[in-house]
């Protein structure tokens, strides 16, 4: 058991495709707040906000990648980055109608959840074999990625 390694592919997101509505209220939205900032001579802000919707129309149009996600004796790799058992405090395997999740709780400061998907590997084989390195405990996703799929990202 202590050389075994689950491993299966998914991709980084649920991408949802967005309607030419959807680029319009966003440009419509980052002109106005520009022409507010630059009424209150704020030219900086104003060239924030514009290079702001430029580049998340960008993110917003790009198709999700397919990554290889790993459960090994180390920690989770995801991508091409290994996230040590060391370094996470607890994790919970979230099941949803959209595809199911694993949400991990780091030690980090800045940034402790991680979300990746479980894609169409079996849940229980997951929870056994990440209940070996580290706790379980029921989680929500964070408000900012609950908030971020609802806008359709």
């Amino acid at each position: 058991m202590k050389g075994e390694i689950i491993q299966w592919k998914a991709y980084e997101y649920n991408h949802r495709e967005k309607s030419s509505d959807w680029f319009w209220a966003l440009g419509i939205i980052a002109f106005s707040a520009a022409a507010a900032a630059v009424i209150f001579n704020n030219v900086i802000f104003a060239i924030f906000i514009i290079l702001s919707a430029f580049t998340l129309s960008m993110y917003a149009a790009r198709k999700p990648s397919l990554i290889n996600i790993e459960l090994n004796g180390k920690g989770i790799i995801v991508d091409k980055y290994l996230y040590p058992y060391q370094n996470i405090e607890k994790f919970w395997v979230d099941e949803r109608p959209s595809g199911n999740v694993i949400i991990i709780k780091s030690l980090k400061k800045t940034l402790p959840y991680t979300t990746v998907s479980a894609g169409q590997i079996d849940l229980e084989e997951i929870r056994e074999y990440l209940s070996r390195h580290i706790e379980e405990e029921e989680m929500a996703e964070p408000l900012v990625q609950t908030i971020t799929e609802y806008l359709g990202f």
